[in-house]
Order: C-alpha cells, then sequence, then structure tokens
C-alpha cells in the first residue's frame, strides 16, 4: 500500500473510533457465532433449487446481490489499489446470483468475478472446494471446462446474511425503513 496515501487515514484513526470498530466486529461475530447455531442446515424458503423458491423472490435476491457488488466495485474509484479486495466474498455472492437466476458458473467466469488476478483466484477457488463449500463438476461435453456451485448448507447460510444485511429496496410509493 502506498503510505503517502495511508499515512493521512491512519491519522484519524483515533481511540474512540477504533473501540467503535472493534464494537462492531464483536457484534459480527456474535452474528456469525449464531448464524451457525440456527440449524443452518434446515431448509428456508428462497434457497436456490428449492422447489417453495418463487422465480421473483430469487430475483430479488440476486438483483440485491448484484447491487452490493455494484458498490462494492464503487469504493475503489475512492482509493486506489486493493484496498477493498475480498475474492473469496466476492466469489460466493456472485455465485449464489447465478444460482438464483440458474446460470452455472464456469471457472473462468468465477476468477473474473473475483476482481483479483487469475491465479489469485484460482488459489481462493482451489481452497474453498478443499473445504467444501464450493462444488466443482467437469462439463461432460467439453473437457477442459468445470462449473462451480455452492455447498447447500453454505447457499442457506448466505441467503439468511443477505435477508437480515441487504435489505431489499422500498416498493414506489412506500417508505425507507432506514
Amino acid at each position: 500500500m502506498n503510505r503517502e496515501l495511508a499515512t493521512p487515514y491512519a491519522r484519524r484513526a483515533d481511540t474512540q473510533t477504533l473501540g467503535r470498530i472493534a464494537s462492531r466486529l464483536s457484534e459480527l461475530a456474535a452474528e456469525c457465532a449464531a448464524l451457525d447455531h440456527t440449524g443452518a442446515g434446515s431448509p428456508i424458503a428462497g434457497v436456490p433449487g428449492e422447489p417453495w423458491t418463487s422465480q421473483q423472490h430469487a430475483i430479488d435476491l440476486a438483483q440485491r446481490i448484484h447491487r452490493y457488488l455494484a458498490a462494492r466495485r464503487a469504493r475503489g474509484a475512492l482509493l486506489s489499489g486493493d484496498w477493498f479486495a475480498d475474492p473469496a466474498w466476492d466469489l460466493l455472492l456472485d455465485l449464489l446470483a447465478a444460482q438464483y437466476l440458474g446460470r452455472r458458473v464456469s471457472i473462468t467466469s468465477a476468477c473474473i468475478a473475483a476482481h483479483v488476478p487469475a491465479t489469485t483466484a484460482l488459489r481462493w477457488i482451489d481452497r474453498l472446494v478443499e473445504e467444501g463449500a464450493l462444488l466443482r463438476e467437469d462439463d461432460p461435453s467439453d473437457g477442459r471446462r468445470s462449473y462451480l456451485g455452492l455447498a447447500p448448507a453454505l447457499a442457506i447460510r448466505l441467503e439468511q446474511w443477505i435477508e437480515r444485511h441487504l435489505p431489499a429496496p422500498a416498493e414506489p410509493g412506500q417508505a425507507s425503513a432506514s
């Protein structure tokens, strides 16, 4: 990271700011722990591929994911460099949105969605496959291509996160909840 760019931002960080950040991180850790104990393996409405998922609900969730990812990309316009690189998170959300829209994602497309060099994306993909978060399926008609998908339990947990943290936009004429 360029020290000349980072220095003005580092000076602004005081103990109160760091305390607020630490507090928020603790809250997020608690929310993550709660997700692990909510029966993530149980079926919920809206899970990709489940028969009770309405098509409109799936499209809505995919749109919320895409808006979120676009906002993440817009941060890069504020500061140059790779301050906001988070390839695993971008990959997982992109795969979930594709699943909701009924699209298959090749490894090549997944690398592009990660917004990092291809070698970095491939390392993350390999790691996520090894850990069981992603499922890799070879294309039977083209041995050079493989597709990726999310493990079902992870798809459920990601959807729960989306429902909690990426609210649907208000309908026209309705007041915003924020």
